[in-house]
């Protein structure tokens, strides 16, 4: 009885699991559709193909531009967060402009650290090397980082470096990386959290 009990725990367990992850899969498919659309106008606005924006104004479309974009990119950690839990997940590598890449998402973050006494910027080589590597995921990661940046810093700077490593691996070889590192004047993590980060 207890064995039978305990199946149909497990049995109820698995559902509600399935129905969480269609349920988180279901909502980002429809808050999607009409961010998408907001953004959309936006550019369309930025692009002056609805008439000429007055300075004040076309600041305010890019501030509803960048939030949108952010927005979109939360919308989609919930659609990833589905995709893990179901075993779907996958990495799509390219190569892709890594400055590009980092100054984009700088950019989409910028609109956080408006009201506030925060530097959001870069320091990056006038060039870097293509990097072969999965864009939307490297720039989920660069948007979770920015995001706890200016959640924990108050004052001063929030800065985004990249350059180019070369490491020797197990078989002797040397292989060429970029290092991307984010660092910030916040508070930083307490020592006694520190082990369940790294």
């Amino acid at each position: 009885r207890r064995t039978e009990e305990l199946r149909a725990a497990l049995d109820q367990a698995r559902l509600a699991d399935r129905r969480k992850t269609d349920f988180l899969a279901s909502v980002s498919h429809e808050l999607r559709t009409p961010l998408n659309a907001i953004i959309g106008f936006s550019t369309v606005l930025l692009d002056d193909l609805a008439g000429p924006l007055t300075a004040p104004q076309r600041e305010d479309v890019q501030s509803i531009h960048r939030n949108g974009r952010f927005l979109l990119h939360l919308i989609n950690e919930l659609l990833d967060l589905a995709k893990i839990e179901a075993g779907h997940l996958s990495l799509e590598p390219a190569a892709i402009d890594l400055r590009r890449l980092i100054v984009d998402t700088i950019d989409t973050v910028q609109g956080l650290v408006r009201s506030r006494t925060v530097a959001l910027r870069h320091q990056l080589p006038p060039e870097l090397p293509l990097a072969m590597a999965d864009a939307g995921r490297v720039r989920q990661l660069l948007l979770n980082l920015l995001s706890n940046a200016v959640k924990f810093t108050e004052r001063g700077a929030i800065t985004v470096s990249a350059a180019t490593v070369d490491e020797v691996g197990a078989d002797g070889r040397v292989g060429r990386f970029l290092v991307v590192r984010v660092t910030d004047t916040g508070i930083g993590i307490p020592p006694e959290r520190q082990a369940e980060v790294f």
